[in-house]
């Protein structure tokens, strides 16, 4: 009877009003990963599988219930008859998870799932903290080598969490349990090596080491640190000779006395005896050893609790339920502070890149999100009609982990304190309210204008989601204040051209259009020639023009947002560097900026004797600290800066040591980036894809 009181009270109430039938579809998902992880490993599918088999209300159960008033007699009978008859789909066992992951989408009657809440979260919130901080440790110990880690933390928690604890950590990489049940059940390896009571039996360490030996043969590990160690050691070889397999280091300074037993080891001929330590080892205790002549680590208590994260904070919450019986799935969404939950049906992929390493968790609402050839869906089957169907070997979860931990990036390998390695973006088909259309209509517009700052005309092309014409505002026309038009609007997009490009050119050689339909987004392109999108020397003011006078024109000419989290810039080359200096100087205005191959040192390109003139005309010679995203970002506050997206092709050499020192300066200064660096060179192919990208990556309102 592995359910809480609270899902039976709902239970009944449901039976009574009627809809308890209703088909619903809950989600299984953590909206954080525990303070300070990069990542985190799913584990426990298996164990869950095989309970949602077993699980259900047999007599005693319902005596309990019936003897206690629980639930009522209608409920009761209910019960009696329970087996889960739903659809179950899943991150697979060993698969690396992110916030707001989708691990667990069941779908069912509302009463079916909802009483196996307790039954799938006790399991995975503890299995998958178990394997998250064993995937750290096995992670540190790889750092210097093939260095085993070998699970020794039974005696450290419940004896059935032990168990657990032994499965989760081999799927996340450990060599062996010492936990003899888990052999049993699943299949783990298993290793034991003596304690210290058993030398402290025997009348002589001698005497201890030689009926070790004696019993288990010379490749035995013999403890080492009971009295003097380097003395074990040598009677260890003593004993066993120079074949002996290895000896156990359970206190002191390990890293010191690592290097001292490997010198001794070595001056006896015993070159081949391994050195394996132990003692309330983490993850930063095998890091910190990776210099040490260490062949293998015994981690016991901070294992099983999780290296300070015992749990990890999995919530299973209702998403889409039927409108009325036999009708379609409508999206439903808890708005507490600091506890929403985002409505709709998920489908989930893993975006890569060309060269394989991970870029982002794409989460589709309602439609599997598209996939360039490169991503990875996440989203298997795990029950069909009630069926298991997703069975598999701990070997085969334990290799899908070391592949999905393998593509991640690098600094996936950090130990230190970060943030998630990956975004996780959430993609929903735009929906007009006004038409119900799940694609809107789109309006290209070509907007000739007076330019205040300019002292001139110029242009704008913008691509705007149409306004149904029942609606008080239309294209072109400002809201009037109050009305339910002026309320938000969509969002909107500063797409920057580059030097030798016009405010057409975005629209005539990428996609643009497609892809901001897909996500119901705005998109103004304006034209600002060669200026680099600053107040030229001698010239136009085209950075005033930018930064104050287009943001007011654009939501008095059309309906946007002018709501922060709903305002983005990016561009390309010249439009990249104006991208990345609008947000370093509005980091208040934009939620998020991109370059693409963005042209960003302008104080090295001034140099350049084919540049001169044109900086000259720019700059007036000298590139000041208001023009420098360098000088920019070194005043900025980490915490106040929007998203920040890099991208460029490997092949543009120029480009990519400027665009690798911007990234050095924002993570040196803290904040988050998000690099794209990929084979190509200065062209529209390569734009035309990145900016996809760019789009599914804005943190759009659906995203958490």
């Amino acid at each position: 009877m592995l359910t809480d009181h609270y899902e039976l009270t709902m239970l009944q109430a449901a039976l009574a009003s009627g809809t308890a039938q209703r088909r619903s579809v809950f989600e299984l998902f953590g909206r954080r990963l525990p303070e300070g992880r990069r990542y985190g490993v799913v584990a426990g599918v298996g164990r869950a599988l095989d309970a949602l088999e077993d699980f259900g209300f047999d007599d005693a159960a319902l005596t309990t219930l019936r003897e206690g008033g629980v639930v009522d007699e209608p409920t009761l009978e209910w019960l009696a008859d329970y087996r889960f008859t739903g659809d179950i789909w899943g991150y697979a066992e060993g698969e690396i998870y992110f916030p707001y992951s989708p691990l667990l989408v069941v779908e069912a009657s509302f009463a079916e799932a909802v009483v196996i809440e307790t039954l799938l979260l006790s399991i995975y919130n503890h299995d998958s903290a178990i394997a998250s901080a064993a995937s750290r440790m096995t992670q540190a110990a790889a750092v210097a080598g093939d260095r085993p880690c070998i699970e020794m933390g039974s005696r450290r928690t419940h004896e059935e969490a032990a168990v657990a604890c032994a499965r989760a950590a081999y799927v996340a990489g450990f060599s062996a349990t010492s936990n003899l049940a888990a052999r049993q059940r699943y299949g783990v390896p298993t290793t034991g090596t003596s304690a210290h009571s058993f030398t402290l039996l025997h009348d002589t360490e001698s005497d201890a080491f030689t009926a070790q030996v004696t019993s288990l043969g010379v490749g035995t590990t013999l403890l080492v640190d009971t009295y003097d160690v380097a003395e074990a050691v040598r009677l260890g070889i003593e004993v066993a000779g120079t074949e002996l397999g290895a000896v156990r280091l359970d206190s002191g300074d390990l890293g010191v006395l690592a290097h001292q037993v490997r010198a001794q080891l070595d001056s006896l001929g015993a070159t081949g005896t391994r050195i394996v330590v132990t003692s309330d080892l983490d993850e930063h205790a095998i890091a910190a050893l990776a210099s040490a002549p260490v062949d293998g680590y015994g981690v016991g208590t901070q294992l099983v609790t999780g290296s300070g994260h015992p749990t990890s904070g999995f919530v299973y919450k209702l998403v889409a339920r039927e409108s009325e019986p036999g009708g379609e799935l409508v999206a439903v969404a808890k708005k507490s502070t600091g506890k929403i939950s985002i409505g709709g049906r998920k489908y989930a992929l893993r975006r890569r890149g060309v060269d394989g390493i991970a870029q982002a968790e794409i989460i589709g609402i309602g439609t599997p999100p598209p996939n360039d050839g490169n991503d990875r869906p996440l989203l298997v089957p795990l029950v069909r009609g009630g069926e298991v169907v997703g069975c598999e070997s701990l070997d085969d979860a334990r290799a899908r982990h070391l592949a999905s931990r393998a593509e991640l990036p690098a600094e996936a390998q950090q130990m230190s304190r970060g943030e998630p390695v990956l975004d996780t973006i959430h993609i929903e088909p735009y929906l007009d309210p006004s038409t119900s259309r799940s694609t809107p209509v789109m309006a290209l517009i070509t907007c000739d204008f007076f330019s205040e700052a300019l002292e001139v005309g110029t242009s704008m092309t913008v691509v705007l989601p149409q306004i149904a014409p029942e609606q008080s505002a239309q294209i072109g026309v400002a809201s009037s204040p109050g009305s339910a038009a002026s309320d938000h609007g969509p969002p909107v997009l500063y797409l920057l051209h580059g030097l030798s490009d016009d405010h057409t050119a975005w629209l005539r050689f990428t996609s643009i259009e497609r892809y901001a339909t897909a996500r119901g987004l705005a998109v103004v392109m304006p034209a600002v020639h060669r200026s680099f999108y600053a107040d030229e020397a001698t010239g136009h003011r085209y950075w005033e023009f930018v930064a104050e006078e287009l943001p007011t024109l654009v939501e008095s000419f059309f309906r946007v947002s002018t709501r922060r989290e709903d305002t983005f810039v990016a561009g390309l080359s010249m439009g990249g560097y104006g991208a990345l200096k609008l947000a370093l100087h509005h980091p208040e205005r934009f939620a998020a900026a991109a370059s693409l191959s963005g042209a960003l040192d302008v104080r090295e390109m001034s140099s350049r004797p084919e540049r001169r003139d044109l900086f000259e005309r720019v700059f007036g010679g000298a590139v000041t600290s208001h023009d420098d995203l360098y000088d920019l970002l070194d005043a900025a506050d980490a915490e106040d800066l929007p998203a920040l997206y890099v991208a460029c092709g490997t092949e543009e050499e120029q480009l990519m040591v400027a665009n690798t020192r911007l990234v050095e300066r924002v993570r040196a200064l803290g904040a988050r980036v998000r690099t794209d660096f990929r084979p190509g060179t200065h062209e529209w192919g390569l734009w035309d894809a990145v900016i996809q990208d760019v789009i599914n990556w804005l943190p759009l309102a659906s995203t958490p």
